[in-house]
């Protein structure tokens, strides 16, 4: 009743009603509308109902309720797009023997298209009769928006994690303008807590379009590989360990420069130093050529009664390609880099996992192959560091209607470690990829691990246009289609554009130049080229933009002909293959002409193909020889396959396709680097041909 506002307690945002019976006293207190400033709002309010029983000896049992209410948005007008941030305000109240207040600020991010919500600030406990300052932590809290309706559940948590309960809210006004939740805490020793979060949008809620200048708060979903060891302080043996993959958010808070991490029931928020109190460490790593995913690892560290406890994971976060937008056709490859942690009895402690390789991607198949070096380090406690290296492999089946994929990786390093691959495509067209795995070994030990990379430039227009062009024989010549930044949805090569003075056997060389650039073709003869062919051939394309001033033109190397049909490829016995390599290199900025040799083993009824590929090369510099690449394929697919090439100090991929009606030819593409002798780093692309052997 309006007789019942009591005027001290009441403020310009909070206006207090108190009744008081023989042995109760109610209080209810409600925030008052206004467009700005702290807990005033136009279309949320929060409400708190307060009840004291009094007993005949004193004593008092509270009872305290906090809710929120308003005009709460239309469920058909609740975004399903796009991104939202609100700056919220915290009230609340915890009991243990008193009632204190809980007071606190922060912000709440909500990504619309897959309803995933984390808010995060800080909550201070204000003593009731002194009005100082008890503690301050973290809050944090995550739910899910209810696909057809303005509601959201989940979990909150503040205190480190101690007091820990539910998330329950929605949006107001007419377009979700502001916010309104209630959430409730409480621990194992009785302590509880109610409250509520109500606040405003703020700032831009349009997103990011790259991760290299984060203007706007954002949630990234995606996944993460888990390693929980425990050692004993005294001997420094691994007691106890598991690695397990999990659901991981990331949210970003532009206005302070936080990010939140949340995966399985941990969940901790980081300032700009990378820190959450003593415990938490969360390492993000540089992004360096890469724009849209990032590696980092988010470790725990507690130690109590001898035992030092540490979880550790590594993931990958970003903007990822929406599922119409991820290629269907072509392929492409990654240059990968790895980063991790490993548990290795040899060792106290955790060591550091980097690595680099090289990932393969046939969209057209759905086939993914992954393969390089690995290294694990080790720092004692006189800082003192080991070294071992490795190598990783790995395949993966893309699904076929969103963006990601699942499959296997395994580690041989210190033992071979293997589990499941998770991953995902970053960018607005597949630019990059990001995944993680969480491995194991036959000894129990572990390992966490995450993959990040861009597009090689052999594989796309300057590393951003993911599907490979296309050739075919046609009747008068070679029809091109895919070209980046060409008008033409297909170019036709004649015998106009066939230049005689640089042809020669093997090779028919056409040039066309056009207003967007040059095109010249290099096409394999098969008839009168150094391997007589049937069915298949090959054409190393170039392209250099018209304003690509200096610039070294876009290459590929792109084997095409009589492709075996599903139909015809055989299901039983197995072939062997002889061939050549054909392709281009550089090594500290000296090119060459790649030539060698190339072998595969394929078996039909058990759908593998392996192989080796002998490279050298040829150039100003003199002839330079690259060694030998092994492959080992994935399952073969559509009449081809796809694997990684692995090599001491090298890795890369190949993707070979079968041709002729009894596939009697092999035409595949690669691309590979290596880390020579004298520590010189060769980037080497190209095809090969082979057919079958006697």
């Amino acid at each position: 009743m309006p007789g019942d506002v009591d005027a001290a307690q009441s403020s310009a945002a909070l206006r207090v009603y108190r009744h008081a019976g023989t042995n109760s006293e109610y209080t209810l207190s409600l925030t008052l509308p206004g467009t700005s400033g702290a807990l005033t709002y136009r279309y949320v309010g929060a409400g708190f109902w307060q009840r004291v029983d009094f007993a005949t000896d004193g004593s008092g049992a509270f009872r305290f309720d906090a809710f929120t209410y308003g005009v709460r948005t239309p469920d058909a007008a609740v975004p399903r797009t796009g991104n939202g941030h609100y700056a919220v305000d915290l009230i609340g109240a915890l009991g243990f023997g008193v009632l204190e207040s809980l007071v606190g600020s922060g912000s709440l991010q909500v990504d619309f298209a897959t309803g995933k919500l984390v808010t995060s600030g800080t909550v201070q406990q204000v003593a009731s009769d002194t009005g100082n300052v008890v503690t301050s932590s973290a809050f944090i809290g995550q739910a899910q928006l209810n696909s057809a309706t303005n509601g959201f559940t989940g979990s909150f948590a503040f205190s480190g994690g101690d007091l820990a309960g539910a998330l329950q809210g929605g949006f107001y006004g007419p377009a979700a303008e502001e916010v309104g939740a209630a959430w409730t805490a409480s621990n194992a020793d009785g302590r509880a807590a109610s409250g509520i979060l109500i606040g405003r949008q703020s700032g831009s809620q349009l997103g990011n379009t790259t991760l290299d200048n984060l203007a706007a708060s954002q949630i990234f979903g995606s996944e993460t590989a888990t390693l929980r060891v425990d050692y004993t302080e005294a001997g420094g043996a691994a007691a106890t360990l598991s690695s397990t993959a999990q659901a991981l958010v990331v949210s970003y808070d532009a206005a302070s420069g936080n990010y939140t991490v949340i995966a399985g029931p941990r969940s901790a928020l980081f300032s700009t130093g990378g820190t959450s109190g003593a415990a938490d460490l969360l390492t993000l790593d540089a992004l360096g050529a890469l724009r849209y995913v990032r590696a980092g690892r988010w470790a725990t560290t507690t130690s109590t009664n001898g035992i030092t406890s540490r979880t550790i994971d590594a993931f990958t976060f970003g903007l990822k390609t929406a599922d119409g937008a991820l290629p269907r056709t072509g392929s492409a490859s990654y240059a990968l880099t790895l980063a991790g942690v490993l548990v290795d009895a040899s060792q106290a402690g955790p060591l550091a996992l980097s690595g680099s390789g090289t990932l393969s991607a046939n969209f057209a198949t759905g086939t993914i192959a992954a393969g390089g070096t690995a290294t694990a380090s080790f720092t004692d406690a006189a800082n003192a560091t080991t070294s071992t290296n490795g190598s990783f492999t790995g395949s993966a089946t893309l699904a076929s209607a969103a963006n990601a994929f699942g499959g296997s990786l395994t580690l041989d390093l210190l033992g071979s470690y293997t589990g499941a691959l998770t991953g995902h495509f970053y960018g607005p067209a597949a630019e990059e990829v990001g995944a993680s795995a969480a491995l194991t070994d036959a000894a129990g030990e572990g390992a966490a691990v995450s993959l990040v990379g861009g597009r090689t430039a052999s594989a796309s227009a300057a590393g951003r246009t993911p599907v490979t062009p296309d050739i075919a024989a046609v009747v008068g010549g070679y029809a091109l289609t895919g070209l980046p930044g060409l008008a033409e949805t297909s170019l036709l090569l004649t015998a106009a554009d066939r230049e005689a003075i640089t042809s020669a056997a093997g090779f028919d060389v056409y040039r066309r130049t056009l207003a967007a650039g040059t095109v010249e073709a290099r096409i394999y003869d098969a008839a009168a080229g150094p391997l007589a062919l049937s069915y298949a051939s090959f054409a190393e394309l170039g392209m250099l933009a018209a304003n690509a001033g200096t610039a070294d033109a876009q290459r590929w190397y792109l084997p095409f002909g009589q492709r075996t049909t599903a139909d015809q490829m055989p299901r039983t016995g197995t072939a062997s293959y002889a061939g050549l390599v054909f392709g281009s290199g550089s090594v500290a900025g000296a090119g060459y002409a790649l030539s060698g040799s190339s072998s595969f083993a394929v078996d039909f009824a058990r759908s593998n193909a392996t192989g080796t590929l002998a490279i050298t090369g040829s150039g100003a510099a003199g002839a330079r020889d690259f060694g030998s690449f092994g492959f080992q394929s994935s399952a073969l697919s559509s009449g081809g396959f796809t694997g990684a090439l692995t090599a001491s100090g090298g890795s890369g991929s190949l993707t070979g396709w079968f041709f002729g009606p009894q596939a009697q030819e092999i035409g595949a593409t690669f691309d590979a680097v290596r880390t020579l002798a004298n520590g010189d780093r060769a980037t080497l692309s190209g095809a090969t041909l082979a057919k079958k052997t006697p």
